[in-house]
Order: C-alpha cells, then sequence, then structure tokens
C-alpha cells in the first residue's frame, strides 16, 4: 500500500517476472524538471518461483544428496548472470544468488556455492542436515527465484567421470608400487581427437613385483561409517579398498582408493561397481590389459598338446622351443 501518492498502477509481467509501476499524473501546466507527467514514483518486481531439480553434480542422478556432498540443480531464471567461485572457503552469496536449505527437522542453512548461471547452480550440501526430504530454495537479489526438494541420506555415492556425464572411464588415477616405492602414476583415460570422446588406457598389472592401486573421485562418500560398509567389483571380482574419505584439496570431493585384483589381467573392458552401505554408485569402466595368468597356462597346454599331436608340422631340422622329445 502506497500512501500519499496518487497515480495508476502499471502491471508488466514476462515469463520470469512481473513488475508493478505507480505511474504518476502530472497535468502539463504543473510539469517541472524534476517532476514529469507519467514519471514512476515507486515500482516493485514479482519473480516467478521456478521449479529446482537437484541430482548428484557426479553421476546426475536426482532425488538424493548426502551432507557435504556437491550437487548440481537445474531450473530457469536462477540467477542474471555466470559467476564462479574464486577461492575458500566457499561463499554463501555468488552473483547475488543464495540458495537455502532447510532438513527435515525445520533448521535452515544457507549453501555454500561453487557455480551459478541463469540455468544452474552448483553448490555444497550443507553439513549437519537430518536425514529426510528437505527444502532448498535459491534466491537472486533476495528474492525468492526458485524451489525444489531433494531427500538427505548419511551416503549418497557417485563417482565423477571422465566426460563429466557420470558414465563411461572414470575421472581416476592409477598409482603403481614396486615394494614399497611408488615408481609410476599413472591415467586410466585419453582423449581421443578423431572418435571425439574419452577412451580407457590399456591397465597393464605389470610383473608380479607390481602393485596397482586406483584412486576414484567421488561425492557422498565420506559418511560411510567405516570401510567394512563399503564394497568394490571390478569384472566380477572383488577388490580391496584400502581408504575411502574426503579428498583434502577441494570441498565435497570425496576420494576412494582400490586395490586391482591381478586376476584382472588381459579381461579388456570391465566394469567397476561401487557400493557403499547397500547404496550403488554410477558404475563406471576400466580397460584391463597384459596378460591373464589363466590364459596362459591354456595357452601353454595347448602349445604343448598340439605340438605333441602334431609333430610333423615343425620345419625340418628345426628344434622345438620347448624342448619336446
Amino acid at each position: 500500500t502506497i500512501l500519499g501518492s496518487p497515480g495508476h498502477l502499471r502491471v508488466t509481467v514476462t515469463p520470469e517476472t512481473a513488475r508493478v509501476d505507480l505511474v504518476r499524473p502530472v497535468l502539463s501546466k504543473d510539469e517541472t524538471a524534476t517532476r514529469r507527467n507519467r514519471e514512476v514514483g515507486h515500482s516493485f518486481e514479482i519473480r516467478a518461483v521456478t521449479s529446482l531439480a537437484i541430482a548428484s553434480a557426479a553421476s546426475y542422478r536426482p532425488g538424493a544428496a548426502a551432507p557435504e556432498s556437491i550437487v548440481s540443480s537445474f531450473g530457469a531464471s536462477l540467477a542474471s548472470g555466470i559467476s564462479q567461485a574464486a577461492q575458500q572457503p566457499l561463499p554463501t552469496t555468488l552473483g547475488g544468488v543464495t540458495v537455502k536449505v532447510r532438513d527435515a527437522a525445520g533448521v535452515e542453512r544457507p549453501a555454500p556455492l561453487f557455480f551459478v548461471s541463469p540455468s544452474q547452480i552448483n553448490f555444497q550440501v550443507p553439513a549437519g542436515l537430518a536425514t529426510g526430504h528437505a527444502l532448498v530454495e535459491s534466491f537472486v537479489d533476495g528474492q525468492i527465484a526458485s524451489r525444489g526438494q531433494v531427500r538427505i541420506h548419511p551416503v549418497s555415492p557417485a563417482i565423477f567421470s571422465a566426460d563429466s556425464t557420470g558414465r563411461g572411464y572414470p575421472a581416476a588415477t592409477l598409482l603403481r608400487y614396486r615394494g614399497n616405492d611408488l615408481v609410476a602414476t599413472e591415467a586410466v583415460f585419453e582423449y581421443d581427437s578423431l572418435r571425439k570422446e574419452f577412451v580407457g588406457r590399456p591397465i597393464d598389472p605389470g610383473p608380479p613385483s607390481d602393485t596397482l592401486f586406483l584412486v576414484l573421485y567421488g561425492t557422498g562418500i565420506r559418511q560411510h561409517g567405516g570401510l567394512g560398509t563399503i564394497a568394490v567389483r571390478i569384472g566380477g571380482v572383488d577388490a580391496q579398498v584400502v581408504f575411502a574419505g574426503a579428498q583434502s584439496d577441494y570441498l565435497g570431493l570425496d576420494q576412494v582408493n582400490v586395490r586391482i585384483p591381478r586376476a584382472l589381467a588381459g579381461r579388456g573392458e570391465v566394469e567397476l561397481q561401487l557400493d557403499v552401505a547397500g547404496i550403488s554408485a554410477n558404475p563406471v569402466r576400466l580397460r584391463m590389459s597384459g596378460t591373464c595368468s589363466l590364459c596362459a597356462l591354456f595357452a601353454l597346454y595347448w602349445i604343448l598338446t598340439e605340438t605333441q599331436s602334431h609333430r610333423v608340422c615343425l620345419p625340418p631340422g628345426r628344434p622345438s622351443l620347448l624342448n619336446i622329445p
């Protein structure tokens, strides 16, 4: 209500906003340099509250998130421009945008922001949220812009992939140890410029003296409650998890270190599945190379038996490499 301000209201409606202006009438004889007919004396803007879809920033699976995990939210008119956080700790206001999360206990907390744009906001789920459904609201310059819901669970595991889709090869690092010495750090993917996609780099277990550890990067894992709650299978083979927790350099990023079984040598493309407290993360793939020990035994058996039964196939005068009599 505006008192002592005669005039009429002008309402301008767009898909995103409704703007209300109080337009003052002034007779021609009463106009001055500072008092004109049809000037706007007061105005305010009402923004449409759009829906907000929330998903893991690693797997893009919607619906669930864990405290301190990284999520992406999608909607319309979420910001007036593009802004990215330049330092840590992360700000709770970025480019005029704020995000608030109200948990199942009714406690509201601001969310640290990584990135904002008109159609996407990346933020870290606040720590300490109660388990259950939570309300997420985004604001632009103090006015509500969007609203959505997410289910809060202690863990919501997801693995970052090389192509940022949550599929394909993981954004992971391979550590090769020989004895107690780290002898190499290797990538498990590379970009194929001809195919214009990320492809797997062959993982060779190497000689028996080598031990390989795969370092996976994800989010929503750190509150797992102990390594006994984590299971990793690669190509259907159980793999030992030696570490799982927060990655120390980046907020919200988690790390899982997995020992690669030597039995995977020569298997080619295999699927890696991570489960935390009974909840499955998005599956990713690895490309295994090297010599399969079981395959080598079969090959040796074939050479021995086939050479024995077809000795006439050996060139005359050429000794057998296997010293078969």
